[in-house]
């Protein structure tokens, strides 16, 4: 019985979309919305390490560090759903909750358009998680059925 085993899933979206081009889909989208978000704030990143100013320096380092992970996730998804390879699904599984956390635990501002972002992130990283969760389980039914016929 695995981690995720608790969590319902389902073989196809409620428009009736096969998830694997979904998961590509989603997968695809965070890399490109990742990137605008590091693009965006290069300038910021340039000033707080040009300025040597110790505290945002390691809160810069560790957004950084987070984005690069989660690109590194999204990665993971996309390449499992093209390859039909479960493992570097449940990797991403794995992977997305920890980022999810730490962006729950590290990443809560007080301005609304921080706010706002929070809230959209989070939606999209758990559509992200439960699309990915649900293929998985799909996966994983599909090789019992065809290990029991044999």
């Amino acid at each position: 019985m695995g981690f995720f085993d608790f969590i319902p899933y389902s073989r196809n979206l409620r428009c009736g979309f096969v998830l694997i081009p979904i998961c590509i889909i989603l997968g695809f989208v965070s890399i490109i919305l990742r990137t605008i978000l590091l693009i965006s704030r290069v300038a910021t990143y340039y000033y707080v390490y040009s300025t040597e100013q110790e505290f945002y320096v390691i809160e810069c380092t560790i957004d950084v560090c987070l984005d690069v992970f989660g690109t590194f996730t999204d990665i993971c998804l996309v390449f499992g759903a093209v390859t039909k390879r479960a493992k570097f699904i449940e990797i991403y599984l794995f992977l997305i909750l920890l980022v999810i956390i730490f962006f729950l635990t590290s990443h809560f501002g007080s301005s609304p358009q921080s706010v706002i972002f929070f809230v959209v992130y989070i939606v999209f990283k758990f559509c992200c998680f439960m699309c990915a969760h649900s293929l998985n389980e799909y996966w994983k039914e599909e090789s019992q059925n065809h290990m029991e016929l044999d």
